[in-house]
């Protein structure tokens, strides 16, 4: 029995006339399925149609499997039977992933299918997605442990000086500490006061910087990127920019088109940068210069002198994948090492805390000491 046959026989999961799904779990189907998640779909698909599947029939046997794996109401089916049915309509793959997937992953399929290469298309948006989960996994790595330690040894210091305090106090009055003690019994009445207002702040300080990441814009923000945290953003959103840009020109796709179509959906401190390299790009001008020209740095002053020798050479494309894939390289180990110090910075200033709260620990049993032996006549 054919792959058709089989996933249109009744009970298969087939269509058995068009099935409209809930708010709920269409909401699901477009927000719930990852990047990892799409990547398996493709690695499926790029196997079937290598081994002579027709796209139909490929798209039926994954959705299949995933409504074996989910249910009907998944939301990699919901998903698939999308694409299914716009296929079994006559669309092409790219109109029949619309919405679905991001901008550069329908142009690049686009691409592949366009010249006949649509399995090379699914393995390139692969590489692409395995390459920006690498380095994202770094940028988390590199913030997490600082945010750790630095939190972790504050709500130390935080918790001693409110439950400490008062209990000292009762033996030595407050009006009487002096050097780090009272400094510390200062920081107590502190946190008891404002503490829930600055945690707030806090709070607000952290949510204004991750909105800034993408968002932010303009010649202090292109100083700032040169610096951690911002330098690790750039390193992860310059590496998804080459390797997206890298196969969408392998995918013949003109490089005015490809930077048209990664502006698409993107945020606006990534738009500020392509649009600045489109205008050049436009006027002529090849990538390197392009780049340069748009003065951002972006995606980093390496890659854009590379780009100056590149741009100019026969078999660009073949390049470009090159420096994308050797930048992903170089980006994570650079990642690494500022992550090494960041680590080392946080590490310093939680020993930091941790010695003044000890110090100012001592320091005012060592006074109370004084105080009961003034007290006792010895």
């Amino acid at each position: 029995m054919s792959v058709r046959a089989q996933t249109d026989a009744p009970g298969a999961g087939a269509r058995r006339g068009p099935k409209r799904f809930s708010r709920w779990t269409m909401w699901k189907a477009h927000h719930l399925v990852r990047a990892d998640d799409r990547s398996r779909i493709y690695a499926k698909l790029a196997r079937l149609l290598e081994n002579g599947v027709a796209l139909a029939d490929a798209l039926a046997t994954v959705h299949r499997r995933a409504v074996r794996m989910q249910g009907s109401d998944g939301p990699l089916a919901v998903m698939l039977i999308h694409w299914r049915r716009a296929v079994d309509d006559g669309q092409n793959l790219r109109e029949a992933l619309h919405e679905w997937v991001p901008g550069p992953e329908q142009m690049m399929i686009a691409a592949g299918e366009r010249s006949g290469h649509v399995v090379e298309a699914f393995r390139g948006v692969i590489a692409m997605t395995r390459g920006n989960r690498e380095i994202t996994r770094a940028v988390r790595k590199a913030v997490s442990l600082p945010i750790f330690y630095v939190t972790l040894i504050t709500l130390l210091a935080v918790l001693a000086s409110v439950t400490i305090v008062p209990v000292f106090a009762t033996a030595l009055p407050r009006e009487r500490w002096t050097g780090s003690a009272a400094t510390f019994a200062a920081f107590g009445d502190l946190m008891r006061e404002w503490g829930i207002p600055m945690l707030i702040g806090l709070f607000l300080c952290v949510a204004l910087f991750i909105w800034s990441l993408p968002n932010w814009t303009g010649a202090l923000r292109t100083k700032a990127d040169r610096v951690p945290p911002y330098s690790l953003y750039r390193f992860w959103a310059g590496t998804g920019f080459l390797l997206a840009l890298a196969a969408l020109v392998r995918g013949a796709v003109s490089l005015e088109e490809a930077l048209e179509t990664l502006r698409v959906g993107s945020r606006a401190w990534m738009r500020e940068r392509l649009d600045a390299i489109y205008v050049h790009i436009h006027a002529g001008q090849d990538i390197g210069p392009a780049m340069e020209l748009a003065g951002h740095g972006f995606p980093d002053e390496q890659i854009v002198d590379d780009m100056h020798v590149y741009g100019v050479l026969g078999g660009f494309d073949d390049a470009l994948q090159k420096t994308a894939d050797d930048w992903l390289e170089e980006a994570v180990d650079s990642v690494k090492e500022r992550a090494g110090i960041l680590n080392q910075a946080a590490m310093m200033a939680a020993g930091a805390m941790l010695l003044w709260l000890a110090y100012s620990l001592f320091d005012l049993i060592m006074q109370i000491t004084d105080a009961a032996g003034a007290s006792a006549g010895i």
